[in-house]
């Protein structure tokens, strides 16, 4: 069984037991609170989370990007994962770019919210983090066109991944999300597994 170290409602945990829920792999959500514990420390010395512990095949890893694409490889074959080259490559560089480009940004204006001292809270880089997160919500929209997913046809881990990245921009960050993302946001946040999903580390 799986075990995925998480927030209360972390939308990076979330993301992980949605997969596990699309591939019907069993999973132990395990809640922590912020800071973490020296005991959690001991098992994740960077003390964040998500972190994920498969002891059928020895493993335990940080990175949610890394964990899903872990988990897809190791209990797959499976659509989420495509091996068609197009759809795979729009895959990876979809759920990549939700945390390495999107991901990165929305960490900087969430500490800027919620860490920063009043003082120094909503100063230039917060405002050039706005205008990124909106040009990437943009470029997603132009890549999906008129495709029902972000990465073609068939809804995979780009769809897991940008998903709920833009439940901490709606949410945490009160942003708005651009009208052609609005119906497929709907899609596939209807989706089973995801209700599943979020009542788990709710």
């Amino acid at each position: 069984m799986i075990t995925i170290h998480n927030f209360q409602n972390g939308a990076r945990g979330v993301r992980i037991a949605w997969l596990c829920e699309e591939m019907g792999l069993a999973y132990k959500p395990v809640m922590h609170a912020f800071p973490t514990s020296a005991e959690y420390r001991s098992k994740y010395p960077l003390g964040s989370v998500p972190f994920a512990e498969d002891p059928a095949h020895g493993v335990s890893m940080g990175e949610s990007i890394a964990i899903l694409l872990h988990l897809a490889m190791t209990y797959g074959p499976t659509s989420l994962a495509p091996q068609e080259p197009v759809a795979r490559s729009r895959m990876l560089e979809v759920a990549v770019m939700s945390e390495a480009s999107l991901g990165g940004w929305l960490n900087m204006l969430l500490t800027d919210r919620y860490a920063a001292p009043p003082e120094q809270k909503g100063g230039w880089l917060a405002g050039m983090g706005q205008a990124q997160v909106k040009r990437l919500l943009d470029d997603f929209a132009t890549r999906k066109g008129d495709l029902p997913y972000l990465a073609g046809r068939e809804f995979t881990l780009a769809d897991i991944a940008v998903a709920t990245s833009l439940a901490m921009w709606e949410h945490a960050l009160s942003g708005a999300i651009p009208e052609p993302l609005v119906a497929w946001l709907s899609t596939v946040r209807s989706r089973p597994g995801y209700a599943r999903a979020r009542q788990a580390f709710a």
